[in-house]
């Protein structure tokens, strides 16, 4: 978050944090970076993930964070058994518009 990002009374609103998350997922960097970089407390940074990744896993749900290193592939597999398997060189952002869609 940038200057004027913050309430009056130092607390950030949902939007606010919603915000901050997005901005976060989108920046590539690590969360130390970006606590640095937006002069946000790391800890509080990492507060506001876990609380947006258990709002929208569903219940019994483990996230792992992973890091794709080059020449990797990822598979991504739900509990319901769907499968999506990108190799190396893929389009982040054609893959966060099929997640989306299938959330949808």
């Amino acid at each position: 978050m940038r200057d004027g990002a913050r309430s009056r009374r130092g607390w950030r609103s949902g939007e606010e944090i919603a915000a901050l998350v997005g901005e976060y997922n989108r920046s590539g960097l690590s969360q130390r970076e970006y606590s640095v970089r937006e002069g946000v407390a790391l800890s509080t940074l990492s507060l506001y993930l876990r609380r947006a990744r258990a709002a929208v896993a569903p219940e019994g749900t483990r996230l792992i964070p992973v890091q794709v290193l080059g020449g990797a592939t990822l598979v991504l597999v739900q509990s319901s058994g769907m499968r999506i398997e990108v190799g190396a060189g893929f389009d982040p952002d054609t893959l966060r518009r099929l997640l989306e869609a299938l959330e949808a």
